[in-house]
């Protein structure tokens, strides 16, 4: 299934919903499940190069990192603090994050109105505007 952008008769963006997401979105969420981590640990993870935020809640830290990073550089500096923790959840970004993305790369400063269709196997087509 393909999706394409458009604006104003203008096509911005074609792909499968995968290929948008990999060229337009270059970050991912890996989540960190576990009891208690210490105070500094999200201090130590938001130095490490690959992570641009970190958000902690009291058993959830949340590692916004570039989309090249794996888990297991999170774990690996988890496992070398002494954290302890019971699940890894890599969040994958949206569709809808690509499409954002596509229109703020265009829309810079300006009022601006875009639409994404789906190809589908049916003669009915799936739209969605923002």
């Amino acid at each position: 299934m393909n999706a394409g952008v458009f604006s104003h008769g203008h096509l911005l963006a074609i792909g499968t919903p995968a290929e948008l997401r990999r060229k337009y979105v270059h970050d991912l969420e890996i989540e960190l499940h576990g009891s208690r981590f210490s105070g500094g640990f999200s201090k130590l993870l938001a130095a490490q190069p690959f992570v641009l935020a970190v958000e902690q809640r009291s058993d959830l830290i949340v590692c916004r990192v570039t989309s090249d990073t794996q888990a297991s550089d999170i774990v690996s500096v988890a496992v070398v603090e002494g954290e302890i923790f019971g699940e890894v959840k890599v969040v994958r970004p949206s569709l809808e994050k690509a499409f954002r993305q596509i229109v703020n790369d265009v829309s810079v400063g300006q009022a601006f109105t875009a639409t994404m269709v789906f190809e589908t196997d049916t003669p009915n087509y799936g739209q969605s505007s923002y």
